[in-house]
C-alpha cells in the first residue's frame, strides 16, 4: 500500500538544508521533526546527501547501512525534498566554490533559504541576486521558536523522550543543540525552567 505524501502549506518557507545541519543527530532530528510539523518545507540534494554520507561514515558516527536507513526515512517523510536540475548553474554562481551546488539547488528548489553553518562560504554580493537568503541553524530554530514556541519545545521533550543510546533528558537535548544553536538552546532552557 503506497502511503500518500503529506499535503504541505504553499506558503511554508523553503529551506535548503546544507550537509553541514545535517550531520549532527541532534540538530538533524530537531530540523526534520520541525518540517515533520509543518513548521518549514526542507530541501535537498544528492550531492548534500553524498557529503553528509561521506562525512557520518568518516566520523564513525554511521555505519553505511544505518546511513541508507537514515536517507530512506528522509525520502520517505520528505518526498518532495530532493533537488534535480541543479548542476548546470553552478558555474555562474560566485559564492564558495565548494559551495555553489547548494546555492544552484536551492534556487532551482525555489528555496526562501539557505540553513548552513557554513555563511562565510554565501557572501552577501554572490547571494543577492539569487534572492535566496542564508541562515544559520540558529537564526533558523529561533524563528521557529518565535513562531510556534509549543511545538518547538514539544520537539524537544519529543526529542529527549525518543533518544534512548544512550538516553537523553531534555536538559541533554538542549546541551546538544547547543553546539550548533547556542542561543536556541538559551531560549529554550530558559522556557523549560
Amino acid at each position: 500500500m503506497t502511503v500518500p505524501a503529506p499535503t504541505r502549506s504553499p506558503n511554508l518557507v523553503v529551506a535548503l538544508l546544507d550537509a553541514c545541519v545535517l550531520f549532527p543527530v541532534t540538530l538533524r532530528d530537531a530540523l526534520l521533526r520541525a518540517a515533520e510539523a509543518d513548521l518549514f518545507r526542507p530541501l535537498w540534494s544528492a550531492d548534500i546527501l553524498d557529503e553528509l554520507e561521506r562525512h557520518l561514515i568518516a566520523d564513525a558516527r554511521a555505519s553505511p547501512a544505518s546511513v541508507d536507513r537514515l536517507f530512506r526515512a528522509m525520502r520517505q517523510a520528505f518526498p518532495d525534498a530532493v533537488v534535480t536540475g541543479y548542476r548546470h548553474l553552478t558555474n555562474q554562481l560566485q559564492n564558495h566554490p565548494k559551495d555553489r551546488h547548494v546555492l544552484a539547488a536551492a534556487i532551482v528548489g525555489n528555496a526562501n533559504v539557505v540553513v548552513t553553518r557554513n555563511v562565510k562560504d554565501f557572501r552577501d554580493e554572490a547571494v543577492v541576486p539569487s534572492k535566496v537568503g542564508v541562515q544559520t541553524p540558529d537564526a533558523v530554530l529561533c524563528r521557529l521558536l518565535d513562531g510556534s514556541a509549543a511545538t518547538m519545545l514539544g520537539i524537544v521533550r519529543d526529542q529527549a523522550a525518543t533518544f534512548n543510546r544512550p538516553a537523553f533528558d531534555v536538559d541533554d537535548v538542549i546541551d546538544s543543540l547547543a553546539r550548533s544553536a547556542p542561543v536556541f538552546a538559551d531560549r529554550v532552557r530558559v522556557l523549560f525552567s
